[in-house]
């Protein structure tokens, strides 16, 4: 399938946004590229965007995202507050994560968590 890289978002194939940068920081709801791309995509547009940003969960976002057929998986490595504010720092919380995924649940969108509870202990290794 094809590939494009378009704002650290990698996009397979016009099916797949997600990328080694995140594709909703949150200096986007200034400068609005994300957004952008999205309003691009003609209506219905088959999406799964993987993201670890809450951002996505924001009004103007969402208009965009109930066009087009999308699924919305946000990441999170642990389900612990403390661990995650030491391996990601600045990333929004656990909690922020899960009412994203509840909102964009209530406005219809389909969304995930997914959450790998990484041992709590790991720092201790090595």
């Amino acid at each position: 399938s094809s590939c494009v890289k378009a704002n650290g978002a990698l996009i397979l194939g016009s099916k797949c946004m997600q990328g080694i940068d995140e594709p909703f920081p949150w200096m986007d709801h200034k400068y609005q590229v994300s957004l952008n791309f999205l309003r691009s995509l003609n209506n219905g547009t088959h999406l799964i965007i993987y993201t670890r940003s809450d951002l996505i969960a924001h009004d103007d976002y969402i208009a965009e995202l109930k066009r087009l057929n999308v699924k919305v998986n946000i990441l999170s490595l642990s389900t612990h507050g403390e661990y995650n504010r030491d391996m990601e720092p600045g990333a929004p919380s656990y909690e922020r994560r899960l009412s994203a995924v509840d909102k964009l649940k209530e406005c219809g969108i389909d969304a995930c968590l997914l959450a790998h509870d990484l041992p709590v202990n790991f720092k201790q290794i090595g």
